[in-house]
């Protein structure tokens, strides 16, 4: 949730919601069983391998990426 200031227009004051923590409980939990599956199937090495071209993709990409969750 997003509030302006009264005094300065300029000024936004962004808050996450109840709903939205639990959309962020929801999602980790995902993604933490994700990752366990992740984790047991390859090496550390491998991981970093994958975070280091992870990285090279998502490089100078501005395109907005919706995941619906």
């Amino acid at each position: 949730e997003r509030v302006r200031s009264v005094s300065d227009k300029r000024l936004s004051i962004a808050r996450i919601t109840h709903k939205g923590l639990a959309l962020l409980d929801e999602t980790s939990l995902r993604c933490n069983a994700i990752w366990d599956d992740v984790e047991c199937r390859i090496s550390r090495a491998e991981s970093m391998m994958l975070a280091e071209i992870c990285a090279k993709l998502s490089s100078g990409y501005s395109k907005t990426i919706r995941v619906d969750v």
